[in-house]
């Protein structure tokens, strides 16, 4: 009886572990260096203020998607015809609290970010692919809520 009990532990701890390690974690590091960029920008005196999202990353990529809440991945995956699977983690379909930000080299996915709504929200009604020379967004204050990252075309 005993035999079996440990037996069951140990097969219980190793499907925990191995449920744990498929589980995705955004980059949650780019969160608090993107909302410093912002803050710098806007504190630039006579000058719009504006973000470049290369600013934010430490690493060299291509493209941005950005997907605004209740994006369906899936769906995106088929469309822009990527590999998305990193993102179908963050239940962007179901939350209305982030924009996911994708950032892709070569279409592979290098790394992503949950960014929260509340410290900034894109002006986008639709998942949007950014390459970098086009990942620039007006920042403009809000009387009340957060601020709004709108794309300069």
């Amino acid at each position: 009886m005993r035999q079996n009990y440990s037996l069951f532990l140990v097969c219980g701890m190793l499907c925990f572990l191995l449920a744990a390690c498929g589980y995705v974690y955004s980059d949650s590091k780019l969160v608090p260096i993107m909302e410093n960029a912002i803050q710098t920008a806007m504190q630039e005196p006579d000058t719009p203020a504006v973000l470049q999202l290369t600013t934010v990353t430490d690493f060299i990529w291509d493209q941005v998607v950005i997907m605004p809440p209740y994006t369906d991945p899936k769906a995106l995956e088929k469309e822009l015809d990527l590999e998305l699977d990193r993102a179908r983690h963050t239940r962007i379909i179901m939350r209305d609290d982030i924009h996911v930000l994708l950032f892709l080299k070569n279409g592979e996915t290098l790394s992503f970010m949950e960014y929260p709504r509340a410290k900034g929200d894109f002006d986008i009604s639709r998942a949007t692919v950014f390459d970098t020379g086009s990942a620039l967004f007006r920042l403009l204050p809000q009387a009340s809520g957060p601020v709004k990252l709108v794309p300069i075309e």
